[in-house]
């Protein structure tokens, strides 16, 4: 369908209740509000979204998307997911790649930029299960751990970034590890030392998106889950020479 130079407002509810308008230039022309999911595609947040057409209360804030930017899609996919993301109820999301291999569901916190997508890409390219490259879902009633299914962002050294599609599951499960573990160029393969279930905790809680906004589910949620879940601390070096010994160390762990 045809695109043309039009302005429209789309009107959404959040987890908490909180009442968004989207301001989308480049709107198809014909297309109801109500297909603004479909509209965005994969840009637009998975879960924790509802497009209301008459909005109960004042707005509490504005995004604004040009579909006929790539850039200004990829800006509302990171921004909005991060909003939405904050405010899930039953879930506290932390940033981290969350992978399933073998008998393993890790998760590997960390925040934008210490190579977590590289990591997911080269691990779905090996077979592994890739549940989320971004946000590790922990569910507050049962402790299962699920992903957030979106395209895999990789961020390109001359800029920009390239999202990849994967199909797959993403949870929930169990979850086994924790691995704050960090790309260094000095090292080549893998450097992983055990840490205690309360360093566990602190690296999933200085990584997790609510924990200023809900303090207290955030703690409950990240000690609950690091007393069940062995965790490392390290470095890996290129990912080409670190996956093959992650898998064997994720065996062995």
């Amino acid at each position: 369908m045809a695109q043309q130079d039009t302005r429209q407002e789309v009107f959404v509810t959040v987890g908490d209740g909180s009442i968004f308008r989207l301001a989308i230039t480049h709107w198809p022309e014909g297309e109801p509000v109500t297909r603004a999911p479909a509209v965005l595609g994969t840009y637009w947040p998975p879960m924790g979204v509802d497009v209301t057409d008459t909005p109960q209360g004042p707005v509490d804030r504005e995004f604004s998307v040009d579909l006929s930017s790539e850039d200004s899609l990829v800006r509302f996919e990171s921004d909005f997911g991060l909003y939405v993301s904050e405010k899930l109820p039953d879930f506290v999301a932390v940033h981290a790649a969350l992978l399933h291999v073998d008998h393993a569901v890790v998760i590997v916190p960390g925040s934008s930029g210490v190579g977590k997508s590289s990591l997911c890409v080269a691990a779905t390219e090996a077979g592994w299960e890739v549940w989320s490259d971004e946000y590790c879902l922990i569910n507050t009633t049962t402790g299962d751990v699920s992903g957030w299914p979106r395209p895999i962002r990789q961020r390109l050294a001359g800029g920009g970034v390239r999202r990849i599609d994967h199909q797959g599951p993403v949870g929930p499960g169990l979850a086994t590890h924790v691995l704050a573990m960090t790309y260094s160029e000095n090292m080549s393969g893998l450097g992983l030392e055990p840490v205690s279930p309360g360093q566990v905790a602190m690296d999933l809680m200085s990584n997790t998106v609510c924990a200023r906004s809900r303090p207290e589910e955030t703690f409950r949620a990240t000690t609950a889950l690091a007393k069940t879940v062995t965790g490392f601390s390290g470095h890996r070096g290129d990912i080409a020479s670190a996956l093959a010994p992650l898998r064997d160390f994720l065996r062995n762990a």
